[in-house]
């Protein structure tokens, strides 16, 4: 009964703290996360499941407005290097199943996010 307590009141505090650590983004994080969606934003193939994946597993990581401003800055700066398809760079989030909170927009103020 005592090892079933302190399983639960370590479970508990893994709950607790785990949301609080946070590991900032950085832009090579969000190139490597974005990287499958390259040709799909190009209009050269279809939608990879790779791609959307990245796109999720960002989004979980962007958390934080720290995190979401970069990811935004580093998001527009690899749009620029890149030339994607505007239709297909704007819809991208709702076509993986993501809610980002804001209108995907190339004039977005990325320090305005929360």
């Amino acid at each position: 009964m005592a090892a079933l307590k302190i399983f639960c009141a370590l479970v508990l505090c893994v709950l607790v703290v785990e949301p609080m650590v946070t590991t900032a983004i950085t832009c090579l994080d969000v190139k490597n996360k974005m990287k499958p969606c390259i040709k799909y934003l190009q209009n050269r193939e279809a939608l990879p499941g790779k791609c959307c994946a990245g796109v999720r597993a960002l989004n979980k990581q962007a958390k934080t407005t720290p995190n979401r401003r970069t990811a935004c800055k580093c998001l527009l700066s690899e749009a620029r290097s890149i030339h994607p398809r505007d239709d297909l760079a704007v819809n991208l989030p709702a076509k993986c199943g993501v809610n980002i909170g804001v209108k995907p927009s190339y004039s977005i103020n990325c320090n305005t996010l929360t």
